[in-house]
């Protein structure tokens, strides 16, 4: 929804199209992006990601030039609360990519190497997110009176050559592809997520019926949101972090220090869970203890926690809910016993051990 109204808001600072239509019109296409399918996204996003670096890198120039960086130097003041609210969003950026990073890698060949994998992500976002933050907080500081949109095109424009006018259009066409990935991803979780429930057929009418009611929705709530997308979608990143922290404690921990990578992927598709049940009661209360244990250090502009509060508004409810998830899944998964686990998986069709066999063969 925040990626509707972004594309749609950079479109209309350059068109001075109203608001509403803009993003009805962003909407429909990434719906009709998603249903079309997934390759053709990829294709698109190959070349939408090469036009964007290589417009970041005129705009980064644009304001090594341009932004009055001796002033900006000298007028830093550092805040343990600001720092904090930028670590959590931060965070919680890259939290939100997990799914989309897991639907892309199913298109990847069989053989490719994880670590690759692993590196391309983690290096990807984190150089991404660094630049793009530090170029925001840039043009905000130099231009106070306008919305970080609106200052972006006024350092392109000042540069020359209408920058500022085609990096809105850019941002746009970003934003579009971008929501149709958000799109086609969530809506594959709540397929997995129903699946869970009742087996299900996928098919080209599913798929439609999915993406056309997500489509929807998203764009209603898109509709409904306030002006200020800024303030909105902090708060929005704020609330997903204070979910997905202590969910990634509990994945990563199960991945690389209970389980070390080692699962039988034939159970996990069995609608009965296999060896490993339905539900796994040691992840779901060691997330709720986590989160519990977060509220009190919750700090937006929604709510505020009586210890966030203690301490001058700083958030550090990310630490805590790290450190509970990890110990109380620690302390409960003590009683799995590995031992016969790991023996179902040496006898499962499909396994992780088997795959990493075939990758070396």
């Amino acid at each position: 929804m925040f990626y509707v109204q972004a594309g749609a808001s950079a479109f209309v600072d350059v068109s001075g199209i109203s608001l509403t239509p803009t993003q009805i019109v962003v909407g429909v296409a990434a719906m009709l992006l998603a249903i079309i399918g997934y390759r053709i996204i990829i294709r698109i996003e190959g070349i939408v990601a090469y036009v964007m670096a290589a417009n970041l890198l005129l705009l980064s120039l644009a304001a090594a030039f341009i932004l009055p960086w001796g002033e900006l130097w000298s007028n830093t003041n550092f805040t343990i609360v600001g720092f904090l609210a930028q670590f959590g969003a931060s965070a919680a950026y890259q939290l939100a990519i997990a799914p989309m990073v897991s639907d892309y890698t199913r298109y990847l060949p069989a053989k490719i190497s994880g670590a690759k994998v692993s590196l391309s992500v983690f290096s990807g976002t984190i150089i991404s997110a660094i630049w793009i933050s530090g170029f925001g907080s840039a043009v905000t500081s130099a231009y106070p009176k306008l919305d970080v949109i609106s200052g972006i095109r006024e350092l392109g424009d000042t540069f020359g050559f209408s920058l500022g006018s085609v990096t809105l259009l850019v941002s746009m066409f970003s934003c579009l592809i971008t929501a149709t990935l958000s799109l086609y991803s969530g809506s594959i979780s709540l397929l997995s997520a129903l699946e869970a429930f009742r087996p299900l057929k996928s098919g080209v009418v599913l798929r439609i019926w999915t993406l056309s009611i997500a489509g929807i929705v998203t764009l209603l709530i898109g509709l409904m949101l306030p002006s200020d997308l800024l303030e909105t979608f902090a708060v929005y990143l704020t609330m997903l972090g204070y979910l997905l922290i202590p969910w990634t404690a509990v994945n990563l921990v199960d991945y690389y220090i209970v389980r070390r990578g080692r699962y039988s992927i034939t159970d996990i598709m069995k609608p009965s869970g296999g060896i490993y049940g339905l539900w796994s009661w040691r992840g779901l209360v060691s997330w709720s203890l986590g989160l519990l244990a977060m509220i009190p250090f919750f700090s937006t502009s929604l709510y505020t926690g009586p210890i966030a509060s203690a301490l001058g508004g700083a958030d550090i409810s990310f630490a805590i809910g790290l450190a509970v998830s990890v110990t109380v899944y620690l302390i409960t998964t003590r009683s799995v016993n590995l031992k016969a686990e790991m023996i179902e998986v040496g006898r499962a069709k499909l396994s992780t051990n088997s795959l990493a066999h075939n990758q070396h063969i």
